[in-house]
């Protein structure tokens, strides 16, 4: 079999369109929320809810789409998942008020969980070990792009043209991705449409998983706003822990389960899942803190912030094809230690620098974090897939999704959580607090970060047990 990275460009590029795409759309919509609640004369919370619809259903259907991916194929999946997205994305565009609007963005989120599913699983079907870590980090690269070209795309299209052009803009670039990819990838594999149909699918753990997941998503985005303490909020969380239970149950006794139970019982790779899921909380945690401290403390503007945290996104598009390159030639598990221990590191000079004046070590804390972060991803995601085999790429893959969005919720929601306690009572909402003196506000920022560096070391220790896969993977050959 050739290895040669040429004979898979084609799919490694329409994988990174894809991926660009999904990024761009998650972050163009947020600069636009001011003006599509004036468009449609809605309050503040209710344009939040065009964003959070997204959300909802792109975790609350990964695991369910995991499943659906290893019983019609990755390649088909990734299809459907396009389709799906542009669907979305035209009813978006065309939506008449904020009900539809949303509804068209639940569509969207549906397309998008599959496609973050399929990305992956397509990894693991079709890119020989040899340049997946160099595949990864591509991913990445594109994601990170995605990110930074996201707010200023988004900012041009609204002042120049529309919100709508937002939306519609997906339209020809997901229909040229459509087209490129009915030509990159062979059919030759898919299994057979009727197996969707014949073979039994968990209706019921489906349905648990949907109630689990996004009343956890809803819990967390609104405890802030109605208060953690409310009734809502608290029904919310215990009706998501009662259905996760029910669905874990399930799940032991399910001739076909979502989750690979038997992989969960795997040691070394349930230490790789719990590391990355402990950094993707200090990841999404940090970059939620951050722009308050440019603000609050720094006194800086928003549209500085913006240009500073392009450092973070920088980083990932510079040292993401190193990381990759790493990975291949080294020992993921060896670089994963490294970057946890950086992240770490970087935590601990963050919190003893942030009182000094001037932005030199803010600059320095940021490209620090940057780095960590990307020399950690490519390598863990490494370690994770290695476990892959016939049949479950679509499992790992959503399980590794799953990971990454429930950790991003977890992250934030935790962080101002533990934040709010570092702060006097002054009345519910920490973050708005900005009247408090800068001294108060930068000493629980410095506990918090220092919480941050021991969850990163832990994350450390967890990759110190995680091993690859010492099994041989099956590769499938593409010509």
């Amino acid at each position: 079999m050739s290895t040669e990275p040429c004979n898979y460009y084609p799919i490694i590029i329409t994988l990174c369109l894809v991926e660009f795409m999904a990024t761009v759309d998650s972050s163009i919509v947020l600069i636009a929320l001011p003006t599509i609640a004036e468009y449609f004369n809605a309050t503040t919370s209710e344009a939040a809810a065009v964003e959070l619809s997204y959300l909802l259903f792109l975790s609350s259907v990964l695991l369910i789409f995991g499943k659906v991916t290893d019983k019609i194929g990755p390649r088909r999946a990734f299809i459907l998942g396009q389709i799906m997205f542009l669907v979305g994305s035209l009813f978006c565009s065309i939506a008449p008020n904020l009900l539809l609007l949303i509804v068209a963005r639940c569509i969207q989120g549906i397309g998008g969980a599959m496609l973050m599913v399929t990305v992956y699983a397509i990894v693991i079907q079709f890119v020989p070990l040899v340049i997946r870590g160099r595949t990864l980090s591509m991913l990445l690269v594109a994601s990170a792009l995605g990110f930074m070209l996201g707010a200023p795309i988004g900012g041009l299209l609204t002042g120049y043209l529309s919100w709508r052009w937002l939306f519609f803009i997906n339209i020809p670039l997901g229909l040229f991705i459509l087209v490129f990819t009915q030509r990159a990838f062979p059919s030759a594999d898919d299994p057979p449409l009727s197996r969707l149909f014949r073979e039994s699918f968990n209706f019921w753990n489906a349905i648990f998983c949907f109630i689990s997941v996004g009343l956890l998503f809803y819990g967390l985005g609104a405890g802030h706003e109605l208060g953690w303490q409310s009734i809502p909020i608290l029904g919310s969380l215990l009706i998501s822990l009662l259905s996760a239970v029910i669905l874990i149950y399930r799940e032991v006794y399910c001739p076909d389960p979502f989750l690979d139970i038997a992989l969960m019982k795997n040691r070394y790779f349930l230490f790789g899942l719990l590391a990355f899921f402990i950094v993707v909380i200090v990841q999404n945690g940090s970059s939620f803190l951050l722009p308050f401290y440019l603000e609050l403390v720094k006194k800086l503007e928003p549209q500085h912030n913006g240009l500073l945290m392009i450092i973070v996104s920088g980083c990932y598009a510079v040292l993401s094809p190193l990381a990759g390159k790493i990975t291949d030639q080294w020992s993921p598990r060896g670089l994963s230690i490294i970057a946890a221990g950086l992240l770490g590191i970087a935590c601990l000079v963050f919190a003893s620098t942030l009182a000094i004046d001037g932005l030199f070590w803010i600059v320095v804390a940021l490209a620090w974090f940057g780095a960590s972060f990307s020399l950690f991803q490519v390598p863990a995601e490494y370690l994770l897939m290695s476990f892959s085999h016939e049949g479950n790429q679509g499992n790992i893959s959503g399980m590794f999704n799953f990971i990454l969005i429930l950790g991003a919720g977890i992250g934030i929601s935790l962080t101002e959580t533990v934040f709010s306690g570092y702060l006097p009572t002054t009345g519910h909402g920490a973050l708005a607090k900005a009247g408090l003196p800068v001294e108060v506000l930068a000493t629980g920022f410095q506990k918090m970060f220092i919480l941050a560096a021991v969850a990163s070391f832990i994350g450390m220790g967890l990759c110190f047990l995680a091993r690859i896969n010492p099994q041989p993977v099956t590769e499938k050959i593409v010509k």
